[in-house]
């Protein structure tokens, strides 16, 4: 009986090896999802018996979840900053996102900012592209710095920023609508919405422009069309190419502002010489049902057509169907004649 017991005692620390081992295994597993996830996997860059790194992956473990336990994020942050202070700018980065966040500290865009810089500027793209998101609606000069430096590493999210950013100089390949609205921010938080005011209440016209999308759309916001008018109108102001379209929009519609064809015309007009396809199809449909302006067939086609040369997909609809409109109006008038 004491052998089989000795053996039963074996077998079972044998069982709880295993066990931890797995658990090890998946918590590793679970730390390298949440890696991807926040986009630092590959810009990891390990020293190799540095103790900077085995503190970091401390903090990792507890931001995570190690062997079933509940995340600590108290804990966290302690070994966060222990490799952060021996200047390893992952730990950097993971302590900025820390106090952007909220995570067990108390949330500090001022702290978070520090942490971010000092990743950033020892290379880590991914703080670098944290600091082009803080920047992007106070010093849009200083966020193309930092999401260009981030976008020279490969970073996707960095890539996409930087060109969205192209908007504010009117780059011309931003005539597809569709990518526009694949390049909006989320708006759908206080934070955020914070964020984008505050930039439009410093006049920058990017943010005054998505923050009046905001309003007009209710997203994030109550909907408010007079606001939505007030803010495009200031983008409009700064020569926001988005915004003159938008407004024209607004003004045809009679939503937040008098219903106005001719003010309507005179923004989608202003748009549309910029070459911006939306306007210069909204101008063509104004010109052929003479809102605002002089009926002119031949002026309706043309805008038409200059707005299906980029391509726009509702531009060739309508080219199509004046196009076909014609024909049979010749055709019935062949036939009479």
């Amino acid at each position: 009986m004491m052998y089989f017991g000795i053996i039963m005692a074996i077998l079972s620390q044998g069982r709880q090896k295993r066990k931890i081992a797995e658990s090890i295994e998946e918590s590793q597993k679970n730390i390298e999802e949440s890696q991807k996830r926040r986009g630092i996997q590959k810009y990891l860059r390990v020293m190799e018996g540095g103790k900077a790194h085995e503190w970091f992956l401390f903090g990792e473990r507890h931001a995570v979840g190690l062997i079933g336990r509940k995340r600590n994020y108290a804990i966290a942050m302690y070994w966060y900053r222990r490799a952060a202070e021996l200047e390893y700018a992952p730990a950097q980065h993971c302590l900025g996102e820390m106090y952007a966040e909220g995570k067990g500290v108390e949330r500090s865009d001022a702290q978070a900012e520090k942490w971010f810089l000092l990743a950033g500027e020892a290379g880590f793209a991914p703080a670098q592209f944290r600091l082009g998101q803080m920047y992007v609606v106070r010093n849009e000069a200083e966020a193309v710095y930092w999401y260009r430096k981030a976008a020279e590493q490969g970073h996707e999210g960095a890539q996409n920023s930087l060109e969205g950013l192209h908007i504010e100089g009117m780059d011309r390949k931003w005539n597809d609508a569709e990518r526009i609205k694949q390049h909006a921010p989320k708006m759908d938080d206080a934070e955020t919405i914070g964020r984008y005011r505050q930039g439009a209440e410093q006049g920058h016209a990017t943010a005054q422009f998505w923050l009046g999308k905001a309003y007009a759309t209710g997203q994030g916001v109550e909907q408010d069309d007079a606001e939505a008018v007030k803010w495009y109108r200031l983008a409009v102001e700064r020569g926001f190419l988005l915004a003159q379209h938008e407004l024209g929009e607004m003004v045809a519609a009679g939503r937040g502002v008098e219903q106005d064809d001719v003010e309507a015309v005179k923004w989608f007009r202003l748009a549309a010489e910029q070459k911006y396809a939306p306007a210069q199809l909204r101008l063509g449909e104004m010109v052929a049902a003479g809102l605002g302006v002089k009926q002119d067939y031949a002026q309706a086609e043309k805008w038409f057509r200059l707005a299906a040369e980029h391509g726009y997909a509702p531009a060739l609809v309508r080219l199509e169907e004046m196009v076909k409109t014609a024909q049979e109006l010749f055709d019935s008038g062949r036939s009479t004649g």
